[in-house]
């Protein structure tokens, strides 16, 4: 909008003031904001830590997941634990989440 500050002083025994300023005031373009606010920058690094969190635990992930998969020695217990053969659960999901974070 546009606006109009006046002044109009008038008081005895002192000079008569009379001042008028106009004014235009619109909203910033969607050019004109500021690239990174200030304000803003505990947002931005809890962003980029979840972001390196992701890939870190991506990362760790994938590692375990390719140590299970080397070959070992196995004994008579091995061989009667299930758990041993369940090692590849996570495999797709891990596949899924580094995927999506390259991307």
């Amino acid at each position: 909008g546009v606006y109009q500050f006046k002044v109009d002083y008038d008081r005895t025994g002192f000079t008569h003031l009379y001042s008028t300023t106009q004014v235009s005031v619109r909203p910033f373009h969607h050019t004109e904001y500021e690239r990174f606010i200030p304000s803003a920058y505990p947002y931005y690094a809890s962003a980029f830590s979840m972001m390196g969190g992701l890939f870190i635990f991506s990362l760790f992930s994938c590692i375990t997941e390719i140590l299970l998969l080397l070959p070992r020695k196995r004994n008579k217990v091995d061989v009667l634990n299930y758990s041993y053969y369940s090692y590849n659960s996570m495999v797709p999901i891990t596949i899924v989440i580094v995927t999506i974070y390259i991307v």
